[in-house]
């Protein structure tokens, strides 16, 4: 008896030490150390569960499954509400089943997914365009979870309050404010599994294959010659913004080529799109906001035509329209 007795002990004694060594680790974790973890989580750890997405136009509840295989992302994100909808992503390449059980398969650098892109994976430069803070303890979806702040340090981006799952350091709930501490979007997870198999039902579409109309949305690269002759840029962006990608491209469903340049700062990302124009597009000049994003078109008249200016990402409204207005032809003057 005082054998057993004496085990159970040191089996009590082991476990409490490897619980104080692992919390001991957490703790001297730094914020952007936190913020690593969850880039790493986010992508290779395997979870599903059902989140909801709030923003200005309301509520959205959707499930999610996420898998990490031999090197490559899989998952499956399922609309709760309204029409059946269903995105499938295997690697680059998506899947967007539509409303009317239309299937659209394109390549896609990033995810469309809330939870699996939500940040970027470059962090270097985020310390010196932010404040990081780690702010206390909470609970999400019945688990315990590190705050941390991330607040932007000048008035051209957002900030964000995260609450990162104590165990995996997996993204629970995020929270994006405006300059004025405004809620803008709100994503969280109501129920959580981690670190479990998913089975390869969760990661195919449920919807039937019956009467699926399939759409394959191609774009193909301009030549050299039209490539020159159709060169933008963008002769402002906030401190710290960077080109990430430039592409200028024939779109297959109406033949007209668009340029789109991509902007990032590490967190938060915008883009510029120029598109030949008419007369009518004065009347297409507007601003939109949904949640944190941000749309906002002008008109630019230049020796050869007029063309439409669209900024979309998730800027202040005066950042977009800085940007928008500071988009010049890289070879002609207005």
């Amino acid at each position: 008896m005082q054998v057993r007795f004496g085990l159970r002990l040191a089996i009590l004694a082991m476990v409490m030490l490897a619980g104080n060594v692992s919390a001991a680790a957490n703790e001297d974790r730094t914020a952007l150390d936190w913020l690593q973890a969850m880039v790493n989580a986010t992508q290779q750890l395997n979870y599903e569960g059902q989140f909801v997405y709030e923003h200005s136009r309301g509520l959205t509840t959707m499930s999610i499954a996420h898998a990490y295989q031999d090197g490559q992302v899989r998952e499956r994100l399922v609309y709760l509400d309204g029409p059946h909808r269903e995105v499938i992503r295997y690697g680059r390449k998506v899947m967007c089943v539509t409303p009317k059980n239309e299937v659209i398969r394109f390549d896609h650098q990033g995810s469309p997914i809330p939870f699996s892109q939500a940040f970027q994976k470059n962090l270097s430069k985020i310390a010196s365009l932010y404040s990081l803070q780690q702010d206390g303890h909470d609970r999400v979806a019945n688990r315990s979870a590190v705050v941390i702040n991330v607040l932007p340090n000048d008035q051209h981006r957002y900030g964000y309050r995260l609450w990162l799952d104590q165990d995996t350091a997996l993204l629970l709930k995020s929270v994006l404010l405006d300059n004025k501490g405004k809620l803008l979007e709100r994503l969280q997870f109501t129920s959580l599994q981690t670190g479990k198999p998913i089975a390869e039902e969760r990661l195919v579409s449920s919807l039937s294959d019956e009467n699926t109309v399939e759409q394959i949305i191609s774009t193909q690269s301009v030549n050299e010659q039209s490539k020159t002759q159709q060169s933008w840029r963008v002769s402002w962006v906030p401190d710290g913004f960077e080109l990430s990608r430039h592409d200028e491209r024939k779109h297959s469903g109406y033949g007209m080529t668009v340029a789109s340049l991509m902007f990032s700062d590490g967190l938060s990302a915008f883009s510029v799109f120029v598109e030949q124009g008419d007369e009518r597009s004065a009347a297409q000049q507007a601003l939109s906001r949904r949640g944190a994003m941000t749309a906002i078109s002008r008109m630019l008249k230049y020796k050869k035509g007029i063309f439409l200016v669209t900024v979309v990402g998730e800027v202040p409204e005066k950042t977009a329209e800085k940007i928008a207005v500071s988009v010049q032809s890289a070879l002609n003057k207005p």
